[in-house]
């Protein structure tokens, strides 16, 4: 009987995971709340081309998208690099988010981030007060209010949250 629910199980475990492998459920990735669409690099706008261009060459492009952010509700535009950072753009060519959740983010396009200083300051000081293990962003986010900084200390990542100026507002960690 024990051998029976172990086979029934299994079936319907790979059923259910061979099911999910379609190709519509892969278009879908987590941030996303509409399909990612490939297009190409002369659609993205110029200003979003000329904020990474001393950053990264056209040839170390992975690929580009057009998509529709969740928690912004309006197009994007998606780039993915060859050294795993992602940055993401309106259709005017603002910079909406930048991550690279494995190496962090490069320090050309931190230098690019309105009151980094600042930041980057209010974030040290925070980590030395309970932490002396290096830490990297990972994560840079402009909301309404501010920016959403996430910052990476062994496996455990901090949610750093500034106003418009710089002033770190919260911290918080990511469970």
């Amino acid at each position: 009987m024990k051998t029976v629910k172990l086979l029934i199980a299994f079936a319907l475990s790979v059923l259910l995971l061979t099911s999910c492998r379609t190709s519509a459920f892969l278009e879908y990735s987590f941030d996303w709340d509409k399909p990612t669409v490939e297009t190409a690099y002369s659609t993205v706008p110029q200003k979003a081309r000329d904020f990474i261009a001393d950053c990264y060459p056209e040839d170390s492009i992975l690929s580009v998208h057009n998509a529709t952010l969740w928690h912004y509700k309006k197009p994007a535009y998606g780039i993915d690099y060859t050294d795993n950072t992602s940055v993401m753009f309106d259709k005017k060519g603002n910079w909406l988010r930048m991550d690279n959740y494995r190496y962090g983010l490069p320090e050309c396009l931190l230098a690019k981030v309105p009151h980094i200083d600042a930041m980057q300051k209010a974030i040290a000081d925070n980590v030395a007060k309970t932490n002396s293990k290096p830490w990297k962003i990972k994560r840079i986010e402009t909301h309404p209010n501010g920016y959403l900084v996430k910052i990476g200390i062994g496996l455990t990542i901090f949610h750093y949250y500034f106003d418009k100026n710089g002033v770190l507002k919260r911290v918080a960690v990511e469970i």
